[in-house]
């Protein structure tokens, strides 16, 4: 008898455990800061500019104004180097023209000649 006791203390407490991790990982935002981003940039989105910046510059992208979110949405840009156009626009500043977006590493001619029909420093 003291043998399943002891079983099912041990179980309760795992389960107990379980459902309080569970519970955080559920509920928790989760935050990746790059060191470079953690010295004090703030980046303010208009949610309202965002939503028409597009429709505004003739379907356009503006990459220096565009949110990850819609670098993503070009031709052959993920996660990675919609971050380091960010990345690039944070710490140099905006593009003075399209072609200035083949400074960030990952885009070269053939990536450019992709986008550049699709994109604006408006």
């Amino acid at each position: 008898m003291q043998k399943f006791k002891k079983y099912y203390i041990l179980v309760f407490i795992m389960a107990l455990v379980l459902g309080v991790a569970i519970r955080e990982l559920t509920t928790s935002k989760f935050a990746v800061i790059k060191s470079s981003q953690a010295v004090g940039v703030v980046e303010e989105i208009d949610f309202a500019k965002t939503e028409n910046s597009q429709t505004e510059n003739n379907g356009k992208i503006n990459i220096n104004t565009a949110t990850r979110e819609e670098l993503i949405g070009l031709y052959g840009i993920g996660d990675k180097l919609a971050d380091r156009i960010i990345d690039y626009r944070v710490e140099n500043g905006n593009f003075e023209t399209i072609y200035d977006i083949m400074k960030v590493s990952g885009i070269g001619e053939g990536k450019f000649s992709r986008i550049k029909d699709n994109i604006t420093v408006e």
